[in-house]
Parts: structure tokens; C-alpha cells; sequence
């Protein structure tokens, strides 16, 4: 894993969502389809909050009756974001070979699917991306083409934040058996793992994803750095580094 590309956010009414980011000094970016917002940071990941209660009807019922099962791994994950309840609905990572990255793992992954969307500026933006058979896996994105950011301030915040701290992620079974298959996906090294007390961390270029016992596999906190007093948003389990350890 070379870094964190971004995380998905549930939220029950998309302006109410937008607001309460706002109100604590993020800056953030509606999409042009009307369903979800981004937060961009400068260590290159963000957040995006998504409002299935946006999503067309039919999108939601075929969801609710499997449908997008038929269509493969990635769509099938995809479909998930319908109905599922928990905050977090997924996370990526970024690949800067994503080509060869899905070549190696092609038998346990869906395909390497080519996306597009219109930006604010009304500009056409290209990526691809693959996700793992193994849902609890992250997906996998290549960069932004021609470009990630809308303007050249949209990681700028008025909270000060600079980007994600800590992703933590509970596994909902042996944490050894899980973090082998998961370094065998993604070919890390076991050794790459910092071992602490009933967890597991990977120190990317950008941030650090801690692995944890758990209930039920999810994403179950998000940790904001920044030189800054940092906000915290307990609602949406985003919280600033002095916060982390109080919730």
C-alpha cells in the first residue's frame, strides 16, 4: 500500500452533512451528480461523503435484491453503499502501477474498470480502479487525470487540517490470519506491521491504518492531523489527534 487515497463517509442528508464539515473549517466541494461532497487534503487523500438517500430509487431497489452481484465484484461492492448502515461505507488506497498491481492479483479482484465524471469546471476527469474479492480489503485507484484538484486551494482549510492521521479498522476474527492474506494482496511485508497491544499498524506514505479486534469488520475511526487545534465531528467518528483517545 503505497498511500490512503480516500474514505467514504455516510450521511443521512447530504446539505446537513456538508454543513457540519463546514461549520468546523473544512472546505468542501459538492459533486456534480448530487449525491456526495469531497474533502481534499494536502497529503493527498480525502474524504468523500456520500448520501444514499440521493441515490435514484431503482439504484436502491436493485441493491436491496442483489442485483449488482450479477455484475461482478466491483459492482457488487458498490451496490453495497445503498443499504448499508454503518458510517464508514469503504476506503482505497493508491497505486502508482495500478496496471501491474491488478495483473498480479487479476484472480482475486474484479477487473480493472476505467471511470469518468464531469468536475465542477466542467472538466471530463479519468481514473481506474479495481477492488479485492475480500470486501473488508480496501479498493484500489489510480491517480486523478488530467488533474485531482478543482483550484489550487481546495486542501487549504481554515481548521488548519492537513490531511488523515489514522484510519482505524476492526477484523472480526484471528488479526494474524487477516493481515497475512491481506500482505498477500497487496505483497507487504508481515514486518512492515508495528505490533501493539491487540492491534496492528501499517505506516503508509501518508498515514497509519491500525488494524484492530473487533465485532464485525468496518471502518470504526477516522483521526484528522494538523498543526492546529483540531475539530472533532463524533457523529461522523472523525476526530482531531487530541480527541482520538477520549472516544
Amino acid at each position: 500500500m503505497e498511500r490512503l487515497d480516500h474514505v467514504l463517509i455516510r450521511v443521512d442528508n447530504l446539505e446537513t452533512g456538508i454543513g457540519d464539515f463546514r461549520k468546523e473549517g473544512f472546505t468542501v466541494y459538492p459533486g456534480e451528480k448530487g449525491y456526495n461532497a469531497m474533502i481534499y487534503f494536502k497529503d493527498h487523500s480525502f474524504i468523500e461523503l456520500v448520501a444514499p438517500s440521493r441515490f435514484p430509487g431503482i439504484y436502491t431497489l436493485l441493491a436491496r435484491i442483489g442485483f449488482f452481484s450479477l455484475l461482478g465484484t466491483a459492482f457488487r461492492r458498490i451496490g453495497t453503499y445503498a443499504v448499508w448502515k454503518e458510517r464508514f461505507l469503504d476506503y482505497s488506497v493508491y497505486s502508482s502501477a495500478i496496471e501491474k498491481q491488478h495483473t498480479d492479483v487479476q484472480n482475486r479482484s474484479s477487473k480493472l474498470l476505467k471511470m469518468n465524471k464531469k468536475n465542477k469546471n466542467g472538466d471530463t476527469i479519468y481514473w481506474r480502479l479495481f477492488a479485492p474479492k475480500e470486501r473488508s480489503f480496501p479498493f484500489v485507484m489510480s491517480d486523478y487525470s488530467p488533474y485531482k484538484y478543482p483550484d489550487k486551494t481546495a486542501h487549504t482549510h481554515d481548521n488548519g487540517v492537513e490531511g488523515i492521521e489514522e484510519l482505524v479498522i476492526s477484523v472480526n476474527e484471528n488479526l494474524k490470519s487477516y493481515l497475512e492474506r491481506l500482505s498477500t494482496f497487496f505483497n507487504i511485508r508481515l514486518s512492515d506491521f508495528i505490533e501493539g497491544a491487540e492491534m496492528h499498524s501499517l505506516v503508509t506514505s501518508n498515514t497509519r491504518i491500525t488494524y484492530v479486534i473487533g465485532n464485525k469488520n468496518k471502518i470504526v475511526r477516522l483521526v484528522l492531523k494538523g498543526e492546529n487545534s483540531l475539530p472533532a465531528l463524533e457523529k461522523y467518528k472523525v476526530f482531531g489527534i487530541g480527541e482520538k483517545k477520549r472516544k
